[in-house]
């Protein structure tokens, strides 16, 4: 049937990446020309898939010791 979707569509275009992971439209542009995801350009469109920005995620997440970070700013970040 036309115009049913039995499946989510594997490709999001840029702003709907923003909005499901939260990153800038910058920060998404900068990945694909730095290579970091793959995509699919579709006329002027760029294409990406969730699975390609969570592994970004992954791979460039990084851990806090919490000891390491001062009472200071330990209370300003609970106050925004």
């Amino acid at each position: 049937m036309y115009g049913e979707e039995k499946y989510p569509p594997m490709f999001k275009t840029v702003d709907q990446m923003r909005r499901i992971s939260g990153l800038s439209k910058r920060q998404l542009y900068s990945m694909i020309h730095n290579g970091e995801v793959d995509y699919l350009k579709s006329g002027g469109r760029y294409l990406l898939t969730e699975r390609d920005v969570w592994c970004w995620f992954e791979d460039n997440k990084f851990f806090v010791d919490p000891a390491s970070v001062s009472y200071e700013d330990r209370v300003l970040r609970s106050q925004e």
